[in-house]
């Protein structure tokens, strides 16, 4: 069972998805079966991440919140 799909549309993510799965089980069968798999006309390199995800983290609890990052746009780039 899927529980969740994260692909961002910026450039630097761009091809990259993050799929969560129930059972680390499933993932290891999907990482099996899709490895290499043509998509596009280019093999599919599937791996397991590194960290927990905050949705598995939570059903852990074991999730702690990570800082907001600060938006640097508000503040002009160049002083007059």
């Amino acid at each position: 069972k899927i529980l969740d799909i994260v692909a961002l549309k910026n450039l630097r993510m761009r091809g990259q998805a993050f799929i969560i799965f129930d059972k680390s089980d499933s993932a290891a069968q999907a990482l099996t079966s899709m490895q290499s798999f043509p998509l596009y006309d280019k093999p599919l390199r599937i791996q397991f991440a590194k960290t927990d995800s905050d949705i598995v983290s939570k059903r852990k609890d074991t999730f702690v919140a990570r800082p907001k990052r600060r938006n640097d746009s508000d503040s002009p780039s160049i002083s007059k």
